[in-house]
Protein backbone atom coordinates (compact mmCIF):
# COMPACT_ATOMS: atom_id res chain seq x y z
CA UNK A 1 0.00 0.00 0.00
CA UNK A 2 1.12 3.50 -1.19
CA UNK A 3 0.54 5.33 2.17
CA UNK A 4 2.91 2.58 4.26
CA UNK A 5 5.74 2.46 1.79
CA UNK A 6 9.05 3.22 2.78
CA UNK A 7 10.49 5.94 0.33
CA UNK A 8 13.93 7.39 -1.29
CA UNK A 9 15.86 7.70 -3.93
CA UNK A 10 15.99 3.59 -4.26
CA UNK A 11 12.83 3.16 -3.81
CA UNK A 12 9.94 2.71 -7.02
CA UNK A 13 6.63 4.12 -5.77
CA UNK A 14 6.15 7.42 -8.07
CA UNK A 15 3.95 6.56 -11.20
CA UNK A 16 6.62 7.25 -14.15
CA UNK A 17 7.62 4.79 -16.63
CA UNK A 18 10.79 6.28 -17.54
CA UNK A 19 11.68 6.24 -13.85
CA UNK A 20 9.60 5.75 -10.64
CA UNK A 21 12.26 7.04 -8.14
CA UNK A 22 12.12 10.93 -6.23
CA UNK A 23 14.25 12.73 -8.28
CA UNK A 24 14.73 15.54 -6.04
CA UNK A 25 18.74 15.95 -4.35
CA UNK A 26 20.07 15.85 -1.93
CA UNK A 27 16.77 14.02 -0.55
CA UNK A 28 14.40 16.00 1.68
CA UNK A 29 14.06 13.47 4.77
CA UNK A 30 15.73 11.09 6.58
CA UNK A 31 16.36 7.52 6.13
CA UNK A 32 13.10 5.11 6.29
CA UNK A 33 10.31 7.77 6.37
CA UNK A 34 7.49 6.64 4.87
CA UNK A 35 4.97 8.42 2.16
CA UNK A 36 2.13 8.48 4.84
CA UNK A 37 4.47 11.40 6.61
CA UNK A 38 3.15 13.09 3.55
CA UNK A 39 -0.76 12.73 4.59
CA UNK A 40 -2.79 15.38 6.52
CA UNK A 41 -4.15 12.51 9.03
CA UNK A 42 -7.44 14.44 9.44
CA UNK A 43 -8.77 14.80 6.08
CA UNK A 44 -6.66 12.03 4.65
CA UNK A 45 -5.36 13.78 1.59
CA UNK A 46 -1.90 14.69 0.36
CA UNK A 47 -0.32 17.65 2.27
CA UNK A 48 0.14 19.93 -0.74
CA UNK A 49 2.27 22.27 1.31
CA UNK A 50 4.59 20.12 2.81
CA UNK A 51 5.31 18.36 -0.49
CA UNK A 52 5.35 21.45 -2.05
CA UNK A 53 8.46 22.28 0.35
CA UNK A 54 10.08 19.14 0.09
CA UNK A 55 10.54 18.13 -3.47
CA UNK A 56 10.78 19.24 -6.99
CA UNK A 57 8.27 19.97 -9.47
CA UNK A 58 8.38 16.84 -11.16
CA UNK A 59 8.00 14.84 -7.84
CA UNK A 60 5.31 16.96 -6.68
CA UNK A 61 3.18 16.66 -9.63
CA UNK A 62 3.67 12.74 -9.71
CA UNK A 63 2.89 12.60 -6.09
CA UNK A 64 -0.21 14.92 -5.82
CA UNK A 65 -1.58 12.22 -9.06
CA UNK A 66 -1.14 9.37 -6.19
CA UNK A 67 -4.97 8.46 -5.95
CA UNK A 68 -5.54 7.89 -1.78
CA UNK A 69 -7.99 5.66 0.20
CA UNK A 70 -10.83 7.31 1.77
CA UNK A 71 -10.11 5.51 4.97
CA UNK A 72 -7.46 3.32 6.78
CA UNK A 73 -6.59 0.38 5.67
CA UNK A 74 -5.19 -2.05 8.09
CA UNK A 75 -1.78 -3.45 6.85
CA UNK A 76 -2.08 -7.50 6.31
CA UNK A 77 1.00 -9.74 6.17
CA UNK A 78 0.86 -11.79 2.65
CA UNK A 79 3.38 -13.99 0.85
CA UNK A 80 2.94 -14.35 -2.80
CA UNK A 81 6.75 -16.14 -4.11
CA UNK A 82 6.20 -19.30 -3.83
CA UNK A 83 2.89 -21.70 -4.16
CA UNK A 84 3.48 -23.92 -1.21
CA UNK A 85 4.04 -21.31 1.25
CA UNK A 86 7.17 -19.55 3.19
CA UNK A 87 10.24 -21.83 3.44
CA UNK A 88 13.46 -21.30 4.78
CA UNK A 89 15.35 -20.98 1.73
CA UNK A 90 13.21 -18.04 0.71
CA UNK A 91 13.63 -16.52 4.58
CA UNK A 92 17.18 -16.46 3.86
CA UNK A 93 16.75 -15.21 0.32
CA UNK A 94 14.49 -12.58 1.61
CA UNK A 95 17.15 -11.69 4.53
CA UNK A 96 19.55 -11.45 2.06
CA UNK A 97 17.19 -8.93 -0.11
CA UNK A 98 16.66 -6.73 2.89
CA UNK A 99 20.57 -6.45 3.47
CA UNK A 100 21.48 -4.85 0.47
CA UNK A 101 18.47 -2.73 0.75
CA UNK A 102 19.43 -1.36 4.14
CA UNK A 103 23.02 -0.73 2.98
CA UNK A 104 22.07 1.26 -0.54
CA UNK A 105 19.87 3.30 1.24
CA UNK A 106 22.59 4.33 3.52
CA UNK A 107 24.85 5.04 1.06
CA UNK A 108 22.18 6.73 -0.34
CA UNK A 109 21.31 9.07 2.17
CA UNK A 110 24.74 9.67 3.69
CA UNK A 111 26.09 10.42 0.07
CA UNK A 112 23.18 12.79 -0.57
CA UNK A 113 24.27 14.75 1.84
CA UNK A 114 27.32 16.10 2.80
CA UNK A 115 29.82 12.59 3.92
CA UNK A 116 32.66 12.26 5.82
CA UNK A 117 35.96 10.84 4.78
CA UNK A 118 35.39 7.88 7.26
CA UNK A 119 32.17 7.30 5.59
CA UNK A 120 33.30 7.08 1.43
CA UNK A 121 32.80 3.55 0.31
CA UNK A 122 34.45 2.53 -3.24
CA UNK A 123 31.63 2.19 -6.01
CA UNK A 124 31.56 3.11 -9.48
CA UNK A 125 29.26 6.14 -9.09
CA UNK A 126 29.49 10.08 -8.54
CA UNK A 127 27.55 10.26 -5.69
CA UNK A 128 30.17 11.67 -3.21
CA UNK A 129 29.94 14.88 -1.86
CA UNK A 130 31.85 16.19 0.82
CA UNK A 131 34.64 19.02 2.35
CA UNK A 132 38.36 18.54 3.02
CA UNK A 133 41.22 20.43 3.29
CA UNK A 134 44.79 19.78 1.16
CA UNK A 135 47.52 18.56 3.67
CA UNK A 136 50.54 17.77 1.19
CA UNK A 137 50.60 17.68 -2.50
CA UNK A 138 53.16 15.52 -5.44
CA UNK A 139 54.27 16.77 -7.94
CA UNK A 140 52.59 17.20 -11.17
CA UNK A 141 52.72 14.47 -14.72
CA UNK A 142 53.05 16.91 -17.16
CA UNK A 143 52.16 14.08 -19.58
CA UNK A 144 48.74 12.98 -17.91
CA UNK A 145 48.05 16.10 -16.36
CA UNK A 146 47.37 14.93 -13.11
CA UNK A 147 48.80 14.74 -9.22
CA UNK A 148 47.87 13.05 -5.91
CA UNK A 149 47.46 14.76 -2.63
CA UNK A 150 46.72 13.91 0.28
CA UNK A 151 43.45 15.28 1.79
CA UNK A 152 41.36 14.85 4.85
CA UNK A 153 38.57 16.04 7.17
CA UNK A 154 37.78 15.59 10.95
CA UNK A 155 37.23 11.96 10.60
CA UNK A 156 40.11 10.60 8.50
CA UNK A 157 41.91 11.03 5.58
CA UNK A 158 41.98 9.97 1.49
CA UNK A 159 44.15 10.14 -1.56
CA UNK A 160 42.71 12.89 -4.11
CA UNK A 161 43.92 12.78 -7.59
CA UNK A 162 43.91 16.10 -9.11
CA UNK A 163 43.33 16.15 -12.78
CA UNK A 164 43.92 19.23 -16.01
CA UNK A 165 43.46 22.74 -14.61
CA UNK A 166 42.94 21.32 -10.26
CA UNK A 167 46.44 20.36 -10.56
CA UNK A 168 47.33 24.11 -10.52
CA UNK A 169 44.28 25.60 -8.78
CA UNK A 170 44.71 23.66 -5.17
CA UNK A 171 47.39 23.93 -3.03
CA UNK A 172 48.09 22.68 0.76
CA UNK A 173 46.34 24.12 2.82
CA UNK A 174 43.28 24.72 0.71
CA UNK A 175 40.03 23.68 2.12
CA UNK A 176 37.74 22.37 -0.76
CA UNK A 177 34.45 20.64 -1.04
CA UNK A 178 33.66 18.34 -3.80
CA UNK A 179 30.42 17.74 -5.29
CA UNK A 180 29.16 14.07 -7.21
CA UNK A 181 32.98 13.12 -6.41
CA UNK A 182 33.97 9.09 -7.12
CA UNK A 183 35.86 6.93 -4.86
CA UNK A 184 37.60 4.40 -7.41
CA UNK A 185 40.54 2.34 -8.44
CA UNK A 186 42.80 4.12 -10.99
CA UNK A 187 45.43 2.47 -12.46
CA UNK A 188 45.35 0.33 -9.26
CA UNK A 189 45.03 3.05 -6.88
CA UNK A 190 42.36 4.32 -4.93
CA UNK A 191 41.75 7.88 -5.11
CA UNK A 192 38.99 10.47 -4.73
CA UNK A 193 38.52 12.39 -7.58
CA UNK A 194 35.87 14.97 -8.87
CA UNK A 195 35.99 13.00 -12.58
CA UNK A 196 34.16 13.61 -15.27
CA UNK A 197 30.97 14.49 -13.76
CA UNK A 198 31.89 15.88 -10.72
CA UNK A 199 33.36 19.54 -9.18
CA UNK A 200 35.78 20.74 -6.95
CA UNK A 201 35.67 24.30 -5.64
CA UNK A 202 38.50 25.87 -3.37
CA UNK A 203 36.15 27.69 -0.56
CA UNK A 204 38.78 28.60 2.10
CA UNK A 205 42.24 28.33 3.64
CA UNK A 206 43.28 26.48 6.69
CA UNK A 207 40.86 26.70 9.53
CA UNK A 208 39.79 23.09 9.33
CA UNK A 209 40.64 20.20 11.88
CA UNK A 210 41.74 16.62 10.25
CA UNK A 211 43.12 13.01 11.07
CA UNK A 212 46.12 11.82 8.80
CA UNK A 213 44.50 7.92 9.66
CA UNK A 214 42.60 6.02 8.73
CA UNK A 215 43.29 6.89 5.34
CA UNK A 216 40.57 5.44 3.19
CA UNK A 217 43.00 4.62 0.56
CA UNK A 218 45.07 2.60 2.56
CA UNK A 219 42.16 0.31 2.99
CA UNK A 220 41.97 -2.81 1.76
CA UNK A 221 38.05 -2.96 -0.06
CA UNK A 222 36.58 -6.34 -0.75
CA UNK A 223 33.08 -7.41 -2.71
CA UNK A 224 30.50 -8.01 0.60
CA UNK A 225 29.75 -11.60 0.22
CA UNK A 226 25.93 -10.97 -0.26
CA UNK A 227 26.06 -8.61 -2.70
CA UNK A 228 29.23 -8.22 -4.65
CA UNK A 229 28.34 -4.73 -6.04
CA UNK A 230 28.79 -3.53 -2.61
CA UNK A 231 32.51 -2.93 -0.73
CA UNK A 232 32.88 -3.82 2.67
CA UNK A 233 36.93 -3.39 4.39
CA UNK A 234 38.60 -6.52 4.65
CA UNK A 235 42.09 -4.96 6.86
CA UNK A 236 43.39 -2.02 6.62
CA UNK A 237 46.96 -1.90 4.77
CA UNK A 238 48.65 0.95 6.51
CA UNK A 239 46.94 3.42 9.41
CA UNK A 240 48.50 6.38 7.48
CA UNK A 241 49.28 7.38 3.97
CA UNK A 242 52.23 5.46 2.12
CA UNK A 243 52.72 8.05 -0.22
CA UNK A 244 52.69 10.72 2.32
CA UNK A 245 54.07 9.58 5.49
CA UNK A 246 53.58 11.69 8.42
CA UNK A 247 56.48 14.07 9.76
CA UNK A 248 55.43 13.48 13.30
Amino acid sequence: MVTKCIFGGIYNWLSDNSNSKVESYPFPLKENSIVSNLIDPSTLRWNEDTIKSMFNHRDVDLIMMISLPSHYVLDKITWDSEEDGLSVKSCYSLQDSVRSIVIKARMYYSYSKEATAEDIVPAALNNINTKFIVLDKGRVDAQQKTCLALVADETAAVHFQMWGDECDQFEPGDIITLSSGIFSYNRNALVLRAGKRGKAEKVGEFTMAFLETPNMSEIRWVPDPNNSKIYVQDAVISPYSRIFPPTR
